[in-house]
């Protein structure tokens, strides 16, 4: 009888690839915490779930919203729509300000065994971000050979600086957010000269950029990119403050236009893709969890908040302002090495299970042949038994035979 895994090794071909693109169901809440203003709104959310099933769900969190220890977090709210489940587990960390793909573990094995696979880096990340100032080619981030408490361009990996983040620039423009973003599209006059500018004079040029992150350390995007002298639009610790950044005087978390019109903005970093390669995390001895892989995408909100510099409508792709190709290159490549990757695995898992077969078979038909053969010595030694006293029997009676015989002869003794 084959086991479970040989079976399911029987029924498939490849350990497949499933991608989650669209939303199984989107959780809307509202809330407001002790000791808020009471100007200040209630905070509206909405968690969209991408994935879910016996050990993994998969979300897409939104921006400004703690992940856990808070009673308003993604975590225990979660945990009071889903009672089902006894705890979710944080496989991985987002920042509060960033949005994007989150996953969460719904028991101890599979957090365990998935949570294994982002330590040894085998999970494939990329983000969405708009930075300020024009980046004009892709940039490798790395430690500072001279000072290793800062960041700076690697530009050879060879010499042993490897790069923690990759930087690959999509569009080049400037920002268009809209009104209810909480974020400013021109920088504030300065000065009177300044106040006779025209809008088009203090646009605040970015950079849209996808960001493939090798490491996982806690604002390690956001460092990088501040270090560089590109922020990330609307980052509340890195980027400047007002007038010379995008964020608003007193606007954290809210911006009030009017008493009946506040707003709730956002920093521009999301995580857009993951590429979980589920059928790796196993322990030795023990089968796959999952015989299949998981990439979900979740595209950014906010790419159509970068204006093409040329003046095209924003969503345009030209040579001068958009990289064709960088929107998807990675999720492509990736998805292609992975699948290449789990072919390779489930043809070195049928061979494996071939081999344990035909070890099973050698073992059962060694174990017959000695059953046979101990069956064999024994219906032997059953016979040599029953024939024991049917020789001993006649042995006996040729002996009366001969006494008789002595007996009656001639000449015999006591005639």
């Amino acid at each position: 009888m084959k086991s479970m895994h040989a079976a399911q090794l029987a029924a498939q071909t490849t350990y497949p690839l499933v991608k989650a693109t669209s939303v199984l169901r989107t959780h809307r809440f509202s809330f407001r915490k002790d000791g808020w203003p009471a100007a200040v709104p209630d905070m509206y959310r909405a968690i969209d779930v991408h994935y879910h099933d016996d050990y993994l769900m998969v979300i897409h969190k939104p921006a400004n919203l703690i992940i856990d220890a808070d009673h308003w977090s993604v975590q225990e709210y979660l945990q009071r729509t889903y009672p089902q489940y006894p705890h979710f587990h944080l496989v991985h960390q987002i920042d509060y300000a960033t949005s994007g793909i989150m996953v969460l573990g719904l028991d101890k094995k599979a957090t365990g065994r998935v949570g294994k696979l982002f330590q040894d880096r085998m999970v494939r990340k990329e983000y969405v971000a708009v930075v300020r100032g024009w980046i004009e080619q892709d940039t490798l981030i790395g430690e500072d050979a001279t000072n290793p408490l800062r960041m700076a361009v690697v530009t050879d990996e060879t010499k042993g600086r490897r790069a923690d983040t990759i930087v690959h620039v999509r569009r080049r423009g400037y920002l268009s957010a809209p009104n209810d973003s909480g974020l400013v599209n021109v920088l504030p006059a300065d000065g009177d000269a300044a106040d006779s500018l025209p809008d088009t004079d203090r646009r605040i040029p970015v950079t849209l950029v996808h960001l493939d992150l090798k490491t996982g350390r806690r604002h390690q995007l956001r460092v990088h990119l501040a270090s560089l002298g590109h922020p990330i639009v609307g980052d509340p610790l890195y980027e400047s403050d007002p007038p010379a950044g995008t964020i608003p005087p007193a606007s954290w978390p809210w911006r009030a236009h009017g008493a009946d019109d506040v707003v709730q903005r956002r920093m521009l970093l999301h995580s857009h893709y993951i590429l979980l390669p589920l059928h790796r995390g196993r322990t030795r001895n023990a089968p796959r969890l999952y015989t299949h892989d998981l990439a979900v995408h979740v595209p950014a909100p906010f790419v159509g908040w970068v204006k093409c510099r040329c003046g095209r409508d924003a969503d345009a792709e030209c040579e001068a302002c958009e990289v064709t190709g960088v929107k998807d290159r990675l999720m492509r490549q990736w998805e292609e090495e992975q699948m290449a990757a789990a072919q390779t695995d489930f043809d070195a898992d049928v061979a494996e299970q071939k081999h344990k077969e035909a070890a099973r078979e050698a073992r059962l038909a060694k174990r017959a042949a000695r059953r046979a053969a101990e069956a064999a010595a024994a219906a032997a030694d059953a016979e040599a038994g029953e024939k024991e006293p049917a020789v001993a029997a006649a042995d006996g009676g040729k002996r009366a035979e001969k006494a008789e015989a002595v007996e009656s002869a001639p000449g015999a003794v006591g005639e």
